[in-house]
């Protein structure tokens, strides 16, 4: 019986977290929840999500006009030492959506790769009365189909961006002069998502 039903929860795990979250709550250390948004809650953008594409994306956002959604305790640490402002939190957690003024942004910017979050995310945002932008992550074409079909203004295909921006980058500049200064800004973010792994 455990190893059928093991296999089940290990298959179904998100589902069935989604379904027993509102129950576990009750044993949330309300403190702890409410220790960390200490801002001025109307901001243009919203970046969901800082581990690695989120972090490249962060870097180039002013601080002053940028929250970050993030659930890892790390990835926090680090938003918190570069100064910008954050909530630590589960998006699929509706109490996190209800802590973000959403319907003060002009632009969410999801980089979270799991589309049930994602679509959830969509079906929010097209019921606010103004409607930010919204740029999402999908892992695969199929995916970004579908998060197009629902509303999603831009689709963030890692390997497509990738791509079109080195495409552009070497249009600018056939002498590829730029490309030093590419990769000293990459060699740059990779020793400083390593430290904040350590």
């Amino acid at each position: 019986i455990t190893i059928t039903a093991s296999t089940y929860l290990i298959i179904y795990a998100d589902k069935i977290f989604r379904l027993v979250v509102p129950i576990l709550s009750i044993f949330e250390r309300k403190k702890l929840v409410e220790q960390d948004a200490v801002f001025e809650n109307k901001k243009s953008i919203i970046l969901i999500g800082c581990h690695r594409i989120g972090q490249s994306i962060a870097l180039g956002l002013p601080k002053d006009e940028t929250v970050i959604i993030d659930f890892d305790p790390e990835v926090i640490r680090e938003v918190k030492r570069h100064g910008f402002d954050y909530v630590f939190g589960d998006i699929s957690d509706p109490e996190i959506i209800e802590r973000v003024a959403f319907e003060d942004a002009n632009l969410v910017i999801s980089t979270s790769p799991d589309l049930e979050d994602n679509l959830g995310l969509l079906a929010f945002i097209k019921e606010l009365p103004k409607r930010p932008k919204v740029v999402i992550r999908a892992e695969n074409e199929r995916d970004a189909r579908i998060l197009y079909d629902k509303g999603a203004d831009y689709v963030l295909l890692p390997h497509f961006t990738a791509g079109q921006y080195l495409g552009k980058t070497i249009a600018i500049d056939p002498k590829m002069s730029i490309l030093q200064q590419l990769k000293e800004k990459d060699l740059i973010l990779m020793r400083k998502i390593a430290r904040a792994m350590q």
